[in-house]
C-alpha cells in the first residue's frame, strides 16, 4: 500500500522511501524513515499535497511524492 491510499486519520508505518537520493535524503533528515508510525490529518482539494504527522513533526508531501512511500 501506498500513502497516497490511506485515509484521513488513518495511521501506517512506513515500509520503504522508494524517492531519488535528494528527496529521501530530505526526508530522512526530517525523521521519516522506515518503520515510522505515520498518520494522514488530512488532504488539500484533488488530494495535493497530503498532510502527515509522524514524531511530533507535521509535514505536507506533494502527491508524487505520497507514491513513492511504502506503507504497512
Amino acid at each position: 500500500m501506498l500513502l497516497k491510499d490511506l485515509n484521513k486519520n488513518e495511521e501506517a508505518v512506513v515500509k520503504a522511501v522508494l524517492c531519488n537520493v535528494a528527496v529521501k535524503k530530505r526526508l530522512f533528515n526530517l525523521g521519516l524513515t522506515e518503520g515510522v508510525k505515520v498518520r494522514v490529518i488530512g488532504f488539500s482539494p484533488f488530494f495535493e499535497p497530503v498532510e502527515i504527522t509522524f514524531n511530533n513533526t507535521f509535514l505536507a508531501v506533494g502527491k508524487s511524492i505520497a507514491e513513492k512511500i511504502e506503507v504497512e
